[in-house]
């Protein structure tokens, strides 16, 4: 009998260290776990916006906002928003704007009447051109669930920008350039010459007919 009182021993001792490896694993997986679960919920708060000829208004908000978290920045592109609600809900916006505005005269303000969707801070944008904006940002696709129009801070009065006829009246020897065809042109080319402008921009007109007459010259003389 002794043989067999000796394999069930070493199969209880067996168990028993299998059990324990189990609840090692536990325990060391545990915090892990833990960790997982107390990081923040993220998203998206909503916004509406607004503009008059030389102002562009960003409305933001959080239902339950907590008022101190606010954070807003601006650059010369993008608008960045992050903030809490009381429960500890993170939002956050990152908005990389439709055109280019004087960061450094934007500001922003509490609201100081609730939104039917909770608490809010509106933000005062400054256009670096004086013309109504088509969109508020580059790419309003992965907004559309939380944006809206605000009709309330809209000039009515204003209007859309005429089409720029430049590079129409150009075309024949000043193309349009994008992303999609710069490396194209680039190709064989030992210079590209590269004219940027606004359509409202009335500052270079002297320099864009310079431009277009030395284009014209160029390609005449490339004809030959």
């Amino acid at each position: 009998n002794r043989p067999r009182s000796s394999t069930t021993a070493r199969a209880m001792g067996s168990f028993i260290m299998t059990i324990r490896a189990l609840v090692l694993a536990l325990v060391i997986l545990a915090p892990a776990d833990s960790a997982e679960d107390d990081s923040p919920e993220r998203a998206l708060p909503r916004f509406k916006w607004g503009q008059t000829k030389e102002k562009v208004f960003v409305t933001i908000i959080v239902r339950d906002l907590d008022h101190d978290s606010v954070r807003l920045n601006f650059s010369a592109d993008r608008l960045s928003f992050s903030a809490l609600d009381v429960w500890g809900k993170v939002f956050e916006l990152d908005l990389e704007l439709a055109q280019d505005i004087d960061a450094a005269a934007c500001r922003w303000e509490r609201l100081q009447r609730k939104d039917r969707w909770g608490d809010g801070v509106v933000a005062t944008l400054t256009k670096i051109f004086p013309a109504a904006w088509a969109t508020l940002a580059l790419d309003q696709s992965q907004y559309r669930q939380v944006m809206d129009r605000d009709w309330s801070r809209d000039d009515e009065s204003l209007e859309a920008p005429e089409e720029d006829g430049f590079f129409d009246e150009h075309a024949e020897y000043l193309p349009r350039l994008s992303e999609q065809t710069l490396q194209r042109e680039l190709d064989g080319a030992e210079v590209v010459v590269l004219l940027a402008r606004h359509v409202v921009c009335d500052q270079c007109t002297v320099a864009d007919k310079t431009f277009a007459s030395v284009a014209k010259k160029v390609w005449e003389g490339a004809k030959r």
